[in-house]
């Protein structure tokens, strides 16, 4: 981190945020309430649900990310974001009080105890409502910034702020059980490509959730055999991962909110079909959606695969209404904590 000059900033630092992707989701229903909203583990701004999905999850973070810059000024007090988008995402914002990277921000202020500024500039790339957590993966940047300028443990603060800030902040390979927030990171060497596509329209996680429920209705059946089958599937995954074994890893890839997304959006449904089409070897929904991840596979040949799908893609969505975008990323990348730790430590 670079020490201001010149009345600046005490502390400037900036980091990628990198989205993550759910190579394995699986969702346990919950047995309905009286009373009961209709859209448990669903999360408002400041605010966590108490009915939460136990989950079992392989997750990695992609070479797709924002990017977050913090200025830190001590003796004055605040917290202001600033954000530039990229991706066609300012429509779908939420006010810069309820952003996470704001939250995350004064979290960290809280925290520290102490007197001071903080700047937060984040440049969106990453689509909102895509079900790729890019909301978390700016809050996690933040906390790994303000972690070392400040000198406070962002971990405590990170599941506080949503289920996925944990893994964001850590990055890499990861089991991810409980409500999302117990993250067992793993090595995992062989790179693999995909094919990321966003109808251009986000999904609401809420909707989506309580069509998952409305299909199971509102019937939860035995944890323990639930869990068994949910752990056997994600070791296979996790092995598959990395070993590299192509087959494998799209024989594993599993998300059981998968058939609510499509039916919440169905843009996103015809993307799945379009990637299947288009050579993918294997497709799933990204999260809750709505954007959709085609595996094209491991190594150089996953790449070369991979950009060969996306060219189809655009030039399909070329020919299509609507505002669809494309990317190429590989996975795992490191999260903001573990790449920039060392070097972001105050100067």
């Amino acid at each position: 981190m670079r020490r201001g000059r010149g009345g600046g900033p005490s502390w400037r630092g900036e980091v990628p945020s990198p989205a993550k992707l759910n190579l394995f989701l699986a969702v346990e229903p919950l047995p309905r309430q009286e009373g009961a909203g209709a859209e448990p583990g669903w999360r408002t701004p400041g605010q966590r649900e108490e009915r939460l999905h136990p989950v079992i999850s392989v997750m990695q973070a992609l070479s797709l990310a924002d990017l977050v810059e913090v200025e830190v000024e001590k003796g004055a007090t605040g917290v202001e974001l600033v954000r530039e988008d990229e991706v066609g995402a300012s429509p779908f914002l939420p006010p810069a009080e309820e952003d996470l990277a704001f939250r995350a921000a004064a979290a960290c202020l809280a925290s520290w105890g102490g007197r001071a500024r903080v700047r937060v500039r984040v440049v969106k790339r990453i689509p909102v409502g895509a079900g790729l957590a890019g909301g978390s993966a700016d809050a996690a940047a933040v906390l790994a910034l303000l972690g070392r300028a400040l000198g406070i443990d962002p971990w405590g603060l990170a599941p506080s702020l949503g289920s996925d800030v944990p893994f964001c902040l850590a990055g890499g390979s990861a089991l991810v059980t409980g409500a999302g927030e117990v993250v067992s990171p793993f090595e995992s060497r062989p790179t693999l490509w995909w094919v990321l596509a966003y109808p251009g329209q986000p999904s609401a996680t809420g909707r989506v959730y309580a069509v998952f429920e409305a299909s199971r209705g509102g019937k939860a059946g035995r944890a323990w055999e639930w869990r068994g089958e949910a752990l056997e599937q994600a070791a296979a995954l996790r092995r598959a991962v990395e070993e590299g074994d192509e087959e494998g890893v799209a024989a594993g890839l599993r998300n059981d909110l998968e058939e609510a997304a499509f039916l919440v959006s169905p843009s996103s449904r015809w993307l799945a079909v379009a990637l299947g089409g288009a050579g993918a070897l294997a497709v799933l929904v990204c999260g809750s959606g709505s954007a959709v991840a085609g595996f094209a596979g491991v190594g150089e040949g996953g790449r070369a695969r991979a950009e060969e799908v996306a060219e189809r893609i655009r030039r399909e969505a070329a020919e299509t209404p609507g505002s669809i975008r494309v990317w190429v990323a590989h996975s795992p990348v490191a999260g903001p904590w573990r790449l920039w730790g060392e070097a972001l430590a105050p100067g």
